[in-house]
């Protein structure tokens, strides 16, 4: 879950939600950052993501 944080953290326009094992909730400024960009982020940080609206 650090990782997932970390990841998450250090991406403009984006503020963490919740981070827990199997999901993580965000909010975002599509502005700034894109679903598939914040998804990236976590995939690199080696967890799979997969955006989903909510």
């Amino acid at each position: 879950l650090n990782a997932v944080n970390k990841a998450l953290g250090g991406l403009a326009g984006v503020t963490i939600r919740t981070v827990r094992i199997g999901r993580a909730e965000v909010d975002y400024d599509e502005a700034v950052i894109q679903p598939d960009a914040v998804a990236a982020a976590i995939t690199t940080a080696g967890y799979r993501a997969t955006p989903v609206a909510g």
